[in-house]
């Protein structure tokens, strides 16, 4: 961290900038760490028993969710579960642009935290509770290119 300590006295950024780049950073290494964790402690099971935990764990938030139970099978959001990712956020980061082009369209799942969704500068919804969901509307839409 002291390269970046460096970077941000040499180029004079501001104090709350370099607050939230601190933040930023730290959070980072935090989940990244917890992250490498948990897919060591994954990888050191078989084929078998990862697929079902991944089963367990990603395709029981997915079943939480109407849109999934209710036009798809259990097999299918099976799985589908074992195409989930994982991301963090940290806490003022912009998870999307209103009116930036979406080229990779997803479903944003919150497991911890909260989630503001804003329409022109007003919050229109906000997301606290783990297993509340947005993205869902352009993720359906998509069109694919043959």
């Amino acid at each position: 961290m002291g390269g970046i300590h460096l970077y941000m006295r040499q180029n004079k950024i501001e104090p709350d900038l370099q607050n939230k780049i601190r933040k930023y950073l730290e959070y980072i290494y935090l989940k990244r760490d917890q992250e490498i964790q948990s897919n060591e402690f994954i990888n050191q099971l078989s084929s078998s028993l990862q697929r079902e935990i991944l089963i367990k764990v990603q395709g029981g938030a997915l079943k939480k969710i109407d849109i999934f139970t209710q036009n798809f099978s259990n097999e299918f959001i099976e799985e589908l579960s074992l195409k989930v990712k994982q991301i963090y956020f940290c806490s003022d980061e912009i998870i999307q642009e209103e009116n930036q082009h979406i080229t990779n369209p997803s479903i944003f799942i919150l497991n911890q935290g909260r989630v503001e969704i804003n329409f022109r500068e007003t919050t229109f919804r906000t997301l606290k509770e783990k297993g509340e969901y947005f993205g869902q509307v352009e993720f359906f839409k998509m069109e694919y290119q043959s």
